[in-house]
C-alpha cells in the first residue's frame, strides 16, 4: 500500500542559474558565520593566539602575531569556501529542484536525492533572504533551499507545521 505522503503533488520549481549560485553561496555562508558554535570557535581560537602572543612573546612573537592578524581572514575564507564546495557540490548550476507541501510531510525533489519527510523530522525552519534552513531534529544539522522555492503562505504553513522549540 503506498503511503499517502507519498503522492503529494510537486508545486514550486526552481533552476539553479549562475547568479543563484553566487546567492545560495553567499546565503549559506552567512548563516554558517552567525551560527553561535561557529563563532565560538572563531573567537576562542583568535582569543588564544593573542593570549600566548602576550603570555609567550619571545621567539614566538612574531609567528603569533602574524596568525593573530591572518587567522580573521582565513577563518572567513575557508567558510566561503566549504560553502561553495557545499553548494556546487549538492546543487550545481543547472540543477532542477522542486518542492511539495503535504499535511504531514514535504516532498522534496533534487538531482541528488528525492525524498518525503515527515514535518516532525525537523526541528525548526527559517527562512532568510536567499535561502530557507531546515533544522534536522536528530544531530542538529541543516538543510538549506533555494527561497524562491517557497511562497509566503508555504513559509507560514511551515512554521504552523515545525513550531520552532
Amino acid at each position: 500500500m503506498t503511503d499517502p505522503q507519498d503522492t503529494i503533488p510537486l508545486g514550486r520549481e526552481f533552476v539553479i542559474d549562475r547568479n543563484a549560485s553566487r546567492r545560495l553561496i553567499t546565503a549559506v555562508w552567512l548563516f554558517t558565520l552567525s551560527r553561535p558554535l561557529t563563532i565560538i570557535v572563531a573567537v576562542t581560537v583568535e582569543a588564544i593566539a593573542v593570549s600566548v602572543l602576550v603570555i609567550v612573546g619571545g621567539n614566538l612573537g612574531g609567528f603569533l602575531l602574524l596568525f593573530a592578524l591572518l587567522y580573521p581572514p582565513a577563518f572567513l575564507w575557508d567558510v566561503r569556501r566549504k560553502a561553495r564546495r557545499s553548494i556546487n557540490g549538492s546543487a550545481p548550476i543547472g540543477a532542477r529542484f522542486a518542492v511539495g507541501l503535504g499535511d504531514r510531510a514535504i516532498r522534496m525533489d533534487g538531482p541528488i536525492v528525492s525524498a518525503t519527510i515527515k514535518y516532525t523530522a525537523y526541528r525548526r525552519v527559517l527562512a532568510r533572504r536567499h535561502i530557507v534552513v531546515f533544522q534536522q531534529r536528530v544531530g542538529g544539522g541543516y538543510g538549506a533551499f533555494a527561497r524562491e522555492l517557497f511562497t509566503d503562505a508555504d513559509l507560514a504553513r511551515l512554521r504552523t507545521a515545525i513550531p520552532s522549540n
